[in-house]
């Protein structure tokens, strides 16, 4: 029987760890440059659905800020339908905050009844190729809905209705009762009918209203 040195043994053993290492190094760095692109397609399109998801909550809060005004200068209507015809701040609004999340608005639109639709394209490309992403928000309004307020005298023509003169040539316009606006929430609200037909909110009643208004997305 020969024995080996122990010095050969080690240096076999050295070069074989060696070898093992080099070949782990070698795998992790073939499976970096295999898994790079991925990750840089993933942060692409995680980014370009963050900014939809901004683009789409901005338009519906910028819907929220314009029916702010629209309370306070028109008066209650009737029904939340009857403000749909809003300035167009909300494209506006999602062009900058798309823009701010480093993406483009492709589309954007009304989805609905204060509903908004929004498709982005990110604005650096993974392998030439740009990522897309879609949102939808809404403004969740509180239900409200109006009875007439027996406490609160009808107002006819213009101002507070004295009795109708039955030698008058033209006929009075219609009497406008009171009302009391009941929204989910709320407190009730006494609403007085104006000179132009509409029932006027106070700030702070457009306040309290709002309120109670949020943004969320839907998908």
């Amino acid at each position: 029987m020969t024995l080996k040195p122990r010095g050969q043994e080690g240096e076999r053993g050295a070069a074989a760890l060696a070898l093992l290492t080099t070949g782990i190094i070698l795998a992790l760095g073939i499976f970096m440059v295999m898994a790079a692109p991925l990750t840089q397609a993933s942060d692409s399109k995680a980014r370009s659905r963050s900014a939809a998801d901004a683009a789409a909550l901005a338009a519906v809060e910028a819907w929220k800020i314009d029916l702010g005004d629209l309370l306070s200068s028109e008066g209650w209507l009737g029904d939340w339908d009857d403000y749909e015809g809003l300035p167009e701040g909300a494209a506006e609004a999602a062009e900058d905050y798309a823009q701010r999340n480093g993406a483009e608005v492709v589309e954007a639109r009304r989805d609905g009844p204060w509903t908004y639709y929004v498709k982005v394209r990110s604005t650096t490309s993974s392998k030439g190729k740009f990522a897309e992403s879609e949102a939808t928000a809404t403004l969740d309004l509180p239900d409200c809905d109006t009875d007439e307020d027996p406490d609160v005298p009808m107002a006819m023509g213009l101002g507070m209705a004295d009795e109708p003169d039955p030698e008058d040539e033209e006929p009075e316009e219609p009497a406008l009762p009171g009302l009391i606006l009941d929204c989910a929430g709320l407190d009730d609200i006494d609403l007085l009918p104006s000179d132009d037909g509409s029932y006027d909110l106070v700030g702070d009643i457009v306040d309290a209203l709002l309120g109670e208004s949020h943004a969320k997305l839907t998908s």
